[in-house]
């Protein structure tokens, strides 16, 4: 539905799922590998441990998005929280979370959002960047410059990630 830009028809899909009370065809719900629930989801499979919450939390994050896109920030805002609550170690709905503070202009609040979520976050130069933002635009150059050179130490670590250590460098060296 997202693909066929049905957004109604997905929303319908989402509230659904959000009312399932089992994991049956949970593998139409979790997209594909670079969802971020999709590691999360194959892994309980293989573990024989799937819950519905993780469904839920994944449904939720989805229609926090939809609700970002929409202009329904309340409404975004706890479908935000309520992922965060079942699914915590997955990065994507802090980030959800933050767009959606950004966007009704509670700045301190996407900040903290942001870093609640960084916790989860390695090797994720997106969310890392988006925090690194943020405190320079809360005037909290400290602590970006301490996170920028963090994660230039972590994607110089990881190859293949050396643009990603260099991007971090440059932030660093921009904020003094």
């Amino acid at each position: 539905t997202r693909r066929a830009g049905a957004v109604e028809a997905e929303t319908r899909f989402l509230e659904h799922a959000l009312a399932a009370q089992s994991t049956d065809y949970g593998e139409l719900l979790v997209g594909g590998r670079n969802d971020p629930y999709y590691a999360r989801w194959r892994e309980a499979l293989a573990r024989n441990e799937a819950r519905v919450e993780l469904l839920w939390a994944c449904a939720a994050a989805r229609l926090a998005a939809i609700c970002l896109d929409t202009g329904r920030q309340d409404r975004g805002r706890g479908l935000a929280r309520q992922s965060i609550g079942w699914a915590p170690g997955i990065s994507a709905a802090y980030r959800i979370l933050a767009a959606l503070e950004t966007a009704s202009g509670a700045l301190e609040r996407a900040a903290a959002a942001l870093e609640a979520g960084l916790p989860h976050t390695a090797f994720d130069s997106v969310h890392r960047r988006e925090l690194v933002a943020a405190w320079k635009q809360l005037g909290r150059i400290e602590d970006a410059k301490k996170l920028a050179r963090e994660s230039e130490t972590i994607f110089r670590a990881w190859r293949g990630a050396e643009h990603a250590a260099e991007l971090f460098r440059e932030l660093s060296t921009s904020l003094g």
